[in-house]
């Protein structure tokens, strides 16, 4: 699992710029792939304003992580934290294998946060459908590894 929680593991370079894309949808406009620096500066949060200062010291390094890894990672890995992100699933391995005229889905979770379940959705030409909801116990640390045949 990455550092960006995209569910692959990236060169430096890339996981950093996942981290990059996560922090702007944290600060405002929250939930846009976009910053708003004049929200920052009316803002009285001291978090945004730290998360803000972060991102650019990293950004504007230019070098994507790659003149100290460890540090560049850490900072923006504590940085999207400070603002009570939480991973709510953490999915370590998923596989799907058709046998006969059934589709067999195998995934792995290492933790679970506050979740209520799994949607199953099937693609039929370009559209999407719900097929199915597998439930789950809520929050875990244990791994648990569901396994359908639909």
């Amino acid at each position: 699992m990455g550092y960006d929680s995209d569910g692959i593991v990236e060169s430096t370079p890339n996981e950093s710029d996942g981290l990059l894309q996560a922090i702007r949808i944290l600060l405002p406009p929250t939930g846009i792939d976009s910053i708003s620096w004049q929200a920052i500066g009316q803002s009285n949060n001291l978090t945004m304003k730290k998360a803000y200062y972060n991102y650019h010291f990293i950004k504007n390094d230019s070098s994507k992580g790659m003149h100290n890894s460890k540090f560049s990672i850490d900072v923006l890995l504590k940085t999207r934290a400070a603002f009570g992100s939480v991973i709510p699933v953490e999915l370590t391995s998923f596989n799907s294998e058709l046998k006969g005229f059934k589709v067999v889905l195998n995934w792995e979770t290492a933790s679970e946060t506050n979740n209520s379940g799994f949607e199953i959705e099937r693609k039929s030409g370009s559209t999407w459908t719900n097929f199915g909801f597998v439930k789950e116990i809520g929050t875990t640390t244990e791994i648990s590894i569901i396994l359908i045949y639909r």
